[in-house]
């Protein structure tokens, strides 16, 4: 649910983001770009509760997601539960959408305290959209946050025995 919730705080506020640091590039910029500025701090934290939620239900074996049951086994070692959240398509996602929403943050810290320029409503658009894309991919399409409909008392299967590789954690 948490986690679920944060993709969806995630997608809205990049879309908003996006849209208000184009409007700033055309417009009333210091007062867009101060809202596309907070509203990427809020995309940002919301992908990535999101993110940090997947690999806390991987790490407590929480089998009431589809997700954790078929990658997560309570015999793997902690490394490879850690890496179960980008061993198949829907944790992708989301970790993409992580990186993305942090990059956002990032590049709003490192532009603090300066002028708006339209180097930085780019940027925000940008990131924003591609964030807010990621999010709408990983909602209707890849959710690893997709509850189980009855939750079996048996461990899940494990990580993918072609991902226990050092070079793949």
């Amino acid at each position: 649910l948490i986690g679920t919730a944060g993709v969806w705080v995630g997608a809205i506020a990049g879309a908003c983001a996006a849209l208000l640091a184009l409007a700033g590039l055309n417009g009333e910029r210091e007062r867009a770009m101060r809202a596309a500025r907070v509203l990427t701090w809020l995309m940002g934290a919301g992908v990535m509760t999101a993110a940090c939620s997947l690999v806390y239900v991987l790490l407590t074996h929480d089998a009431s997601s589809v997700y954790v049951a078929a990658h997560s086994s309570r015999q793997s070692e902690l490394v490879y539960r850690i890496a179960a959240a980008w061993a198949e398509r829907e944790g992708s996602a989301l970790v993409w959408c992580g990186l993305s929403g942090a990059v956002g943050v990032l590049s709003v810290r490192a532009t603090r305290g300066m002028a708006s320029t339209r180097y930085t409503g780019v940027v925000i658009a940008m990131l924003g959209g591609v964030t807010s894309a990621l999010c709408a991919i990983v909602l209707w399409t890849d959710n690893p946050f997709t509850a189980q409909t009855r939750v079996l008392a048996c461990d899940g299967h494990g990580l993918d025995p072609r991902l226990m590789h050092w070079a793949m954690v």
